[in-house]
């Protein structure tokens, strides 16, 4: 094979490969719909992404959004909150921050120091729950956030929380 010939091949093996790496706009959308059929075969029920949006306290029309990211959200703690409802291990949490352009958990290169601390222990309720086979619910996550000392997982934009302005509106 001529150089030419293979300088040609090594180039379209790299746009191949880089077209992979990308993320695309879907890619966490794909993933936690997998997440979702996975818990579903694990509990024998029926998760569906509305009552992901119930359980989370967000508006059932705008949820697919933040999902598809035609609305992304800019909090994390909402890609983690639907991460531990769907009872996710620490990996599969960064899975999904990942794919949705966040820091994944713990990444020190990302994350402030207290942030890092607070994933970190984030991570150990998941692990424990898991291996205790105990439902961890954002309830419990924020309970023992809140008993550590770190701030509960925000799954609501605070302007809107603290002025409790009829959500109604963002629907």
């Amino acid at each position: 094979m001529s150089r030419a010939v293979e300088k040609k091949c090594f180039q379209a093996e790299q746009m191949y490969s880089g077209e992979h790496d990308m993320i695309q706009k879907n890619d966490f959308a794909k993933y936690i719909r997998e997440k979702r059929r996975e818990y579903n075969e694990m509990h024998q029920q029926q998760l569906s992404t509305r009552k992901i949006a119930h359980i989370l306290g967000m508006c059932e029309s705008s949820f697919p959004k933040v999902l598809n990211r035609e609305r992304p959200t800019k909090h994390r703690d909402v890609i983690i909150a639907i991460c531990v409802v769907l009872e996710l291990l620490p990996g599969e949490v960064s899975e999904a921050l990942r794919l949705y352009n966040m820091p994944e958990l713990e990444d020190q290169r990302k994350l402030s120091g207290e942030e890092v601390d607070r994933d970190r222990f984030l991570s150990r309720i998941m692990i424990s729950g898991n291996s205790k086979k105990q439902v961890v619910s954002v309830q419990i996550v924020d309970a023992q956030l809140k008993a550590a000392g770190f701030r509960p997982l925000m799954i609501e934009p605070k302007a809107e929380m603290q002025t409790g302005q009829d959500m109604s509106r963002f629907c």
